[in-house]
């Protein structure tokens, strides 16, 4: 059984689960000079052949793709007017939906 740090069943849904609103704040920025530099992830261990880190380069690889995706090579015209552009998203949207 586990204890329940808060009580969230008067809770607005909108606030989530964790009452965020009472940490202190401050207005002081975050020194991000003192974070190291990132450095490439390496997927092959040598010394240890049956690891399950080598297979994760394909892995790692096959998620890249579908996260990235197919980009298009030009950039689509859209309407600067904004009730011109929600009424062609919504055209768009019943397309899809009409077909899908």
């Amino acid at each position: 059984m586990t204890i329940r740090l808060f009580w969230d069943r008067n809770r607005r849904v909108h606030l989530g689960s964790y009452p965020l609103e009472r940490l202190a704040r401050s207005d002081a920025v975050a020194d991000l000079g003192a974070c190291p530099t990132m450095r490439p992830i390496s997927f092959f261990r040598r010394q240890a052949p049956q690891s399950i880190v080598n297979a994760m380069a394909e892995y790692q690889a096959m998620m890249d793709a579908i996260r990235d995706g197919l980009v298009a090579k030009v950039i689509s015209d859209y309407p600067d007017d904004p009730m011109e552009r929600a009424i062609m998203w919504t055209i768009s949207e019943w397309r899809v939906n009409a077909v899908g």
